[in-house]
């Protein structure tokens, strides 16, 4: 006959003994549950009661080494929390969900005065994204990272509303970097220690100055931001016509250019069909004080211009002798195209003074002038000529000198009843290392040699490398 339980003397096992026959029964000491045998498996007493225990806050399976199983799809199966926003935990159909404050099934809000977030977990798309809806009655998600299957990334960073509308801060010094892509125009860039808020550049720390990084108007850019703000500074620009723009350097139609301009500066320029490309220098006063290169691509130029455009021009045949090259040229033959300028000394002033008979006279000299044992160019041109009222023919002549000694003079000039100008001397020296004084030296053996109020001469010495 049947009857309630009470006093079963169910015999006590630790684990599960033999099946026993129908009705059999067993207490299992570890479980504290009572078992009873339908022929083919024991059966637990009184249901899932006995399937946990409590221990003061904690609810603990009767049996740790089980899993928990959910299985019905299409539902948030876990919810916590008892106040009116709630978090939810569950499978809806291909994409496991943790929602908070949501439910993503019925586009609901827990409490409508605050924003929702939600992790998704998706297998179509394959993709793991984190998405908030703002408050509202009903929920409008919106990824804000999304990871791809692929590997890549999706940041869209923050609206053109946004205080900080860097798309990625990091950092934990009051200096933050950030990655940017505005969403107000086409500017994506790198910068430190400043954000845009919508109108205007904030620096994290005043203190310290920022720097930016950025493409924008397709151009690539470098600015600098001084400590406390203000004006940046551009650094760079490089162009998408290949220009490259820095201060001291400028890149341009002449070419690259480093010093600036009312300071002095340099252009290297690669030059065309026309122009095979130079080199330049130009003074505080921006007047071109040197030059070396391509006078017009069949031409080898090498000028030394001093305040303006007077001084010393090189010009000839590429791989030949030169030739003059401009009205105050000097013209030698046999000079070797690839020699350039290595130093220089002039132009100094032939003064106006009347020269004495029979011997010779310093007219002007450079001084200190520092070699390294190459060839040094001489030019001088006194700018002087004769004069003698009689019948006697006498000679004139002009020498330049090095440390006292000559290293060339011209060939007489013969003065009888008439002017003759005294001729320009181009002479080569090839002194030892060291300092050395340039003379440019007369010598009369008539009564008068003396130079015209209007014009002075100029003696130069040019080191070549």
């Amino acid at each position: 006959m049947s009857r309630s339980y009470g006093t079963t003397r169910a015999a006590p096992y630790a684990s599960a003994p033999p099946i026993g026959l129908v009705g059999d029964t067993y207490w299992d000491t570890t479980a504290k549950s009572l078992y009873v045998s339908d022929g083919a498996v024991w059966n637990a007493v009184g249901g899932g009661a006995s399937l946990w225990s409590v221990s003061g806050l904690a609810l603990t399976p009767t049996d740790p080494s089980k899993q928990l199983s959910l299985p019905a799809a299409g539902a948030l199966h876990i919810l916590l929390g008892g106040a009116t926003m709630r978090t939810r935990m569950g499978d809806l159909g291909g994409a496991f969900i943790l929602c908070m404050n949501g439910q993503p099934a019925s586009s609901l809000i827990d409490d409508q005065t605050k924003p929702a977030w939600s992790l998704a977990l998706q297998t179509s798309p394959d993709t793991f994204r984190v998405l908030r809806a703002p408050p509202a009655a009903t929920a409008a998600y919106t990824p804000l990272l999304t990871v791809n299957g692929d590997g890549s990334a999706v940041l869209p960073g923050p609206t053109a509303s946004g205080a900080d509308q860097s798309t990625l801060r990091f950092g934990t010094r009051t200096q933050k970097g950030r990655l940017h892509a505005l969403p107000g125009i086409d500017w994506i860039g790198f910068g430190s220690n400043q954000y845009y808020n919508g109108s205007a550049w904030v620096q994290d720390d005043t203190a310290q100055p920022s720097w930016r990084s950025y493409f924008y108007l397709d151009s690539f850019n470098v600015d600098r931001t001084p400590a406390g703000g203000g004006a940046g500074t551009a650094m760079l620009l490089v162009t998408s016509g290949g220009n490259a723009t820095m201060p001291g350097v400028v890149q341009g139609t002449s070419g690259v250019r480093a010093g600036a301009a009312g300071v002095g500066y340099a252009y290297m320029n690669p030059g065309s069909a026309a122009n095979t490309g130079y080199l330049s220098w130009y003074n505080a006063s921006n007047q071109r004080c040197g030059y070396f290169g391509f006078g017009n691509g069949t031409r080898m130029a090498m000028v030394c211009n001093e305040n303006g455009y007077t001084g010393v021009d090189i010009a000839g045949t590429i791989g030949g002798a030169f030739a003059s090259g401009s009205a105050n040229a000097v013209a030698r033959t046999n000079i070797v195209p690839s020699h350039a300028i290595f130093n220089y000394g002039g132009p100094v002033a032939v003064p106006n003074v009347s020269v004495g008979t029979n011997v010779w006279v310093n007219l002007a000299q450079v001084s200190g002038l520092n070699t390294r044992g190459g060839p040094v160019l001489c030019v001088a041109n006194t700018g002087y000529e004769t004069f003698y009222g009689g019948s006697t023919a006498y000679r004139y002549y002009c020498s330049i000198w090095r440390d006292g000694g000559a290293v060339g003079t011209n060939s007489p000039t013969v003065g009888a009843s008439a002017m003759n100008p005294v001729g320009t001397v181009v002479a080569w020296d090839w002194p030892a290392a060291g300092s050395h004084t340039y003379a440019c030296m007369v010598y009369n053996t008539g009564p008068a040699l003396a130079g015209p109020a209007d014009w002075q001469g100029q003696i130069w010495a040019i080191e070549l490398s």
